[in-house]
């Protein structure tokens, strides 16, 4: 019990350290970067739905949305 509980806290402390660290680009900049060739990782959050008929390709699928405020979209 008492390593369950260390661990569940290592992981919230390691998780929420690495929160902040999204990089936004501009569509353009994506465009770019895609049509170079340049490793990138893109999260997308669409419903299953909509990831099914329409992603970038190499997308990661997330299915977060719909989110609740701008806050859960940061």
């Amino acid at each position: 019990m008492r390593q369950t509980l260390l661990l569940l806290v290592f992981v919230f402390a390691a998780s929420t350290g690495c929160a902040k660290n999204y990089n936004y680009i501009s569509p353009a900049d994506l465009k770019t970067k895609i049509e170079s060739g340049a490793p990138l990782l893109l999260v997308d959050i669409q419903v299953a739905k909509e990831f099914a008929q329409h992603h970038i390709k190499g997308a990661l699928a997330t299915y977060a949305y719909p989110v609740k405020s701008d806050e859960d979209r940061a």
